[in-house]
């Protein structure tokens, strides 16, 4: 909706102190619209020797990109997923047109056809952004904070960490591009996300 799309040059900001991913999301917008930047993360994961446990991923299925699932697969081969938490879904519910679904999807072992067959009541989407414009969201936007798991205390371990396609920090996915960007903890861009992540503790 931004019309933006994330660069290496994010990836690479973000990725520079980072030694493990517990769970990897790539959300949007539409994710499939920017299959090169995926193709970019998982390189930089794997060359990097970034631990990663698993990846999710939710895509409205309209576009089918083989180089998009060859991606997946190779997440898949570097994810330790020990309790098989990959996973991409479809958006199925009242705000997105029924699609035929791609045989390649039914073939991966991480694809779950019927997890976002959901009918959504108005009382549980947020009302922010395009759902506020839209009027379909009633609940209130989220006001949660950073929350931190404290492993080591050589290491700075976010629960959440979210970067936006304009490098924008924040705690949490499930917020507005505008919420994002007025809340922003930082840009990657302007400073490392060590400093970001460490003002927020």
């Amino acid at each position: 909706m931004q019309n933006v799309n994330m660069t290496e040059a994010i990836v690479d900001k973000t990725l520079e102190s980072v030694e493990r991913i517990n769970g990897l999301t790539f959300t949007g917008g539409e994710p499939l619209l920017n299959v090169p930047i995926i193709r970019y993360i998982t390189d930089q994961i794997r060359e990097r020797g970034i631990y990663l446990n698993y990846f999710f991923v939710v895509t409205n299925g309209k576009k089918f990109d083989r180089d998009f699932v060859d991606c997946l697969i190779d997440l898949y081969d570097h994810c330790d997923d020990t309790e098989e938490m990959s996973g991409l879904e479809i958006s199925q519910d009242q705000f997105h047109e029924e699609i035929e679904i791609p045989k390649m999807y039914k073939a991966l072992k991480f694809f779950h056809p019927d997890a976002r067959n959901n009918d959504y009541r108005r009382e549980s989407i947020i009302n922010s952004g395009s759902a506020k414009l839209n009027r379909l969201g009633s609940r209130s936007p989220i006001r949660s904070s950073w929350s931190f798991n404290d492993y080591d205390e050589d290491l700075i371990c976010p629960e959440m960490l979210y970067v936006a396609a304009n490098g924008n920090v924040f705690h949490d996915c499930d917020s507005s591009y505008y919420r994002v960007d007025k809340y922003a903890a930082g840009n990657v861009l302007k400073e490392s996300l060590v400093d970001i992540v460490a003002r927020q503790r």
